[in-house]
C-alpha cells in the first residue's frame, strides 16, 4: 500500500475561492476512488494562497479479475486467418481455444482473462480528466492551452509512493519537486515520499494546513494582548479569510494616529476589517485601541516597511471617512427624507421614501397587534431609511443601519430609536422584551419579503435579492427569543392595504408566503434538535406565529416524551392503522349506539371538540391523555365490521370522527413510530 500526493501550485488563488476548491477535490477524488476500487484509509485536501494539494493515505486495489470471450474465424476458415488470431491473442497452441456454434456456424474462442491495472497507471490516466472536472465560479486560460483554472498554474507536483506520475495538464509536465514560499526561496524541492512533504515545506516557509495557520494567528495575536493588555472581538471567518490569503502568517503590528478617534468607532473598526483584512483591538475598558495587526507571507526583515506601508494605507481609508462624514453633516434629515423619493427601492415597488413610510406604517400595526405604545416615536419612523442617501453607505454598505442610527443621535433623535435605527437590519435581536428596535426590525423585514413575493419572481441559488431566506428566518428567530405572539398573517394583509394606499399593484399569494414560511420553521425546529415529524405535526394551520408553533412543538414533544403521552400515542396509533386516509366521514347517529363502548368514545370526542374550540389545550394536553382509554376500550370489546349496515357504517363514522378531531390540532398522523 503506498500513499498518493498531488500538488497544483500556482498564481495567487482568492480567499474566498478555497473552501468550495478543497470541497470539491474532496467530493471528486472520493467518487474517483471509489469508482476505480480503490480504498484508502485517509484523504487530506489542504490549500493556502498558491496551491491546492490532496493527499490519500494507504492506496489499496481490489482485485477484480474478469473473462472475456473473444471470438475468432470459423474453424472451417483456413490457417492464415487462425494463425491471425492466436497471434493477436497471444495464444500458442491451438489447444487453448474453444469451439462454440452460434447461429448454426461453429467458431473459435478464446477465453481471456483480464487483469486491473495497476494503480499508477489508473492515476496517470485519470488526474487530467479529474482535473478538467473541477468547477471555478470564475476560471481562466492563460498561453494557448485549452484547459481552464482559477489561476496560471506554475508546478504539479504528484507521486504515489516513491514514483513520479508523469502527466500533462496546461502545458506542464507532474514531477518530483515542489516550491516553498516565493517570498523566502524559488529553489525547487525534491521529495521522494509523502512524508516528509509537510516537513520540508515547513522548513520553507509555508504551513500547508489552514486550521494549523490559523492557531497561529490567534495564538500571536492572544500573546500580544495579553503583553498590551487589551481585548479582541474580531469574528473567525475574519481569521479564516487572512489565514487563506498567506502561506506563512507572520503577524505585524502598527498603530493609527489617535486624532482620528473622532470618527465612530464601528466606521475606524470596518475600515480595519472589512477594507483591510486587518484586526483592531480594544482596551479592558472596551474602548478602542490605536493598535491594529495584520498578516503577512513577507518576512520580518521587511517588518519596519511593512508596518509602515499599512499605516499609511489606514491613514488615507480614515481620512476618506472624514471627508465623507463632513460632507453629510451638511445635509439635514428633511433634505435626506426629500431625497429618497428619487430613488427607486425595486421596479415596480415604490421609491425609497414610499418604502419608508410602508415601514413606518408596518410598525404602528405591529405595536397595536401585540400592545405596545409607539406614540412617542411615531413621527420620527419615516427617518429609518435615510442613511442610504449618505456618502459613508455608498462607500461601506455594510455600515446601513448604523451610519442611520449615528446620524439619528447627532440630529438630538430619540436614544431608543437611535438604536433601533443602527439595529434594523440585524437578524436577531435578543432584547428579552419587546421595544421599538425589535420592532422596526420586524418591520423592515414583512416588508421586504411581501415585496419580494408581489415582483413574484422566485428564489434561485444566488438570485435572492430581498434577502427573503435570511429575513423570514430572522423574523422566527426574533419572534421566539423576544416571546412575542403575533400573527404574521395579518401582517401581510396589511401589506396589501398599504401597497394600494401607495397605487402599488400587489400580486401576492399568500398561500406561497405560508409555505415559504412553514419550510423555515421546520428548518429552525429541526436545527434546535426537534424531530421533523413532530414539527410538520403541529404546522397544519395556515396562520404564521412562530412563538405560538414553538410552544406547540415544545409542548407536544414534552407530551409525547411522557408516561401519558406514549399511553395516547398507543391508542392513537392503533386508531389510526383501521381508519381509511381517503373515506368520506358522515354524521354519526348517536341513537343506534348499542354498547357504552360507543357512548363512551362519542361523549368524549364532544368533549374535545369543544375544548379544541375554545383553545383550553394551549394549558395541557389532558384532553388527548383522557381518550386514550376510551379508544381502546371501544377497540377492544366493539366489533366494527358487524352484518348490520348502518350500526357497522356509523361505527366507521365515530373511528373517523375521533381520528379526525385529534388531527385537527396537532395531525398525529404525521408522526413518525
Amino acid at each position: 500500500m503506498n500513499d498518493f500526493l498531488l500538488e497544483i501550485y500556482g498564481e495567487e488563488i482568492p480567499t474566498s475561492c478555497q473552501s468550495l476548491m478543497k470541497s470539491q477535490f474532496r467530493l471528486i477524488f472520493e467518487s474517483f476512488f471509489l469508482k476505480e476500487k480503490i480504498s484508502f484509509s485517509e484523504l487530506e485536501v489542504y490549500s493556502t494562497s498558491r496551491r491546492i494539494c490532496i493527499l490519500a493515505k494507504q492506496l489499496l486495489k481490489k482485485k477484480n479479475s474478469k473473462k472475456t470471450e473473444i471470438r475468432g474465424p470459423r474453424t472451417s476458415a483456413n490457417e492464415i486467418a487462425l494463425d491471425g488470431f492466436m497471434r493477436s491473442n497471444n495464444v500458442k497452441d491451438v489447444k487453448y481455444l474453444k469451439k462454440k456454434i452460434v447461429n448454426g456456424k461453429e467458431y473459435f474462442f478464446f477465453h481471456k482473462e483480464l487483469t486491473d491495472k495497476k494503480i499508477e497507471e489508473i492515476l496517470l490516466i485519470n488526474i487530467p480528466k479529474i482535473l478538467n472536472d473541477i468547477k471555478w465560479k470564475k476560471s481562466m486560460r492563460w498561453s494557448s492551452f485549452s484547459e481552464k483554472w482559477i489561476r496560471p498554474i506554475k508546478n504539479i507536483f504528484c507521486i504515489y509512493g516513491e514514483k513520479t506520475i508523469k502527466f500533462n495538464y496546461a502545458g506542464i509536465s507532474a514531477s518530483n519537486f515542489f516550491y516553498g514560499n516565493y517570498h523566502y526561496s524559488t529553489n525547487q524541492i525534491k521529495c521522494r515520499n509523502v512524508d516528509s512533504y509537510k516537513k520540508k515545506l515547513k522548513e520553507k516557509f509555508v504551513e500547508i494546513d489552514g486550521e494549523d495557520r490559523k492557531k497561529n494567528i490567534y495564538k500571536q495575536l492572544d500573546n500580544f494582548c495579553k503583553k498590551n493588555n487589551l481585548i479582541y472581538k474580531f469574528s473567525d471567518t475574519l481569521v479564516t479569510k487572512v489565514s487563506d490569503s498567506v502561506e506563512w502568517p507572520n503577524i505585524f503590528f502598527g498603530k493609527f494616529d489617535e486624532t482620528f478617534f473622532n470618527i465612530p468607532d464601528f466606521i475606524l473598526e470596518t475600515i480595519i476589517t472589512e477594507k483591510q483584512d486587518n484586526f483592531s483591538f480594544r482596551k479592558k475598558n472596551n474602548e478602542l485601541s490605536n493598535f491594529f495587526a495584520f498578516v503577512s507571507n513577507k518576512e520580518f526583515s521587511k517588518k519596519d516597511k511593512l508596518i509602515s506601508g499599512n499605516q499609511n494605507v489606514l491613514k488615507a481609508r480614515f481620512s476618506d471617512a472624514q471627508f465623507f462624514l463632513n460632507e453629510d453633516k451638511k445635509i439635514s434629515f428633511s433634505e435626506r427624507y426629500a431625497k429618497l423619493s428619487t430613488i427607486v427601492f425595486y421596479d415596480n415597488l415604490g421609491t425609497l421614501q414610499d418604502r419608508s413610510e410602508r415601514i413606518s406604517d408596518l410598525c404602528k400595526i405591529i405595536s397595536k397587534l401585540i400592545s405596545y405604545n409607539i406614540g412617542r416615536y411615531s413621527k420620527n419612523l419615516v427617518f429609518s431609511n435615510i442613511d442610504l442617501t449618505t456618502e459613508v453607505v455608498k462607500e461601506f454598505p455594510s455600515l446601513q443601519g448604523q451610519v442611520g442610527g449615528y446620524y439619528a443621535k447627532l440630529e438630538g433623535l430619540d436614544s431608543e430609536l437611535c438604536d433601533a435605527f443602527a439595529c434594523q437590519y440585524k437578524n436577531t435581536i435578543n432584547n428579552k422584551k419587546i421595544n421599538i428596535s425589535v420592532i422596526l426590525s420586524l418591520a423592515q423585514k414583512i416588508d421586504s419579503i411581501f415585496g419580494f413575493f408581489s415582483t413574484q419572481k422566485k428564489i434561485s441559488g444566488s438570485g435572492d435579492p430581498f434577502g427573503v431566506r435570511r429575513n423570514v428566518l430572522s423574523i422566527i428567530k426574533i419572534l421566539i427569543e423576544n416571546r412575542i405572539s403575533l400573527n404574521l398573517n395579518i401582517l401581510f394583509e396589511e401589506c396589501g392595504l398599504i401597497y394600494k394606499k401607495q397605487n402599488i399593484k400587489e400580486r401576492v399569494d399568500l398561500t406561497i408566503v405560508f409555505d415559504f414560511f412553514n419550510k423555515r420553521t421546520e428548518g429552525y425546529f429541526i436545527e434546535e434538535g426537534y424531530n421533523h415529524s413532530l414539527v410538520r405535526a403541529n404546522l397544519i394551520e395556515k396562520i404564521i406565529n412562530p412563538f405560538e408553533s414553538f410552544i406547540k412543538v415544545k409542548k407536544l414533544d414534552n407530551f409525547l416524551n411522557s408516561h401519558k403521552g406514549k399511553f395516547f400515542m398507543s391508542a392513537f396509533k392503533r386508531l389510526n392503522s383501521i381508519t381509511e386516509n381517503s373515506a368520506k366521514i358522515s354524521s354519526v347517529v348517536e341513537s343506534i349506539f348499542q354498547v357504552k363502548e360507543e357512548k363512551k368514545l362519542y361523549s368524549e370526542i364532544k368533549k374535545l371538540r369543544l375544548q379544541i374550540k375554545k383553545n383550553e389545550d394551549n394549558d395541557n394536553l389532558e384532553i388527548y391523555a383522557r381518550i386514550a382509554k376510551p379508544i381502546n376500550d371501544f377497540l377492544d370489546n366493539v366489533q366494527v365490521n358487524v352484518t348490520d349496515e348502518k350500526i357497522r357504517k356509523n361505527r366507521k363514522n365515530l373511528l373517523l370522527e375521533c381520528r379526525n378531531n385529534l388531527n385537527s390540532h396537532y395531525n398525529f398522523s404525521l408522526l413518525d413510530n
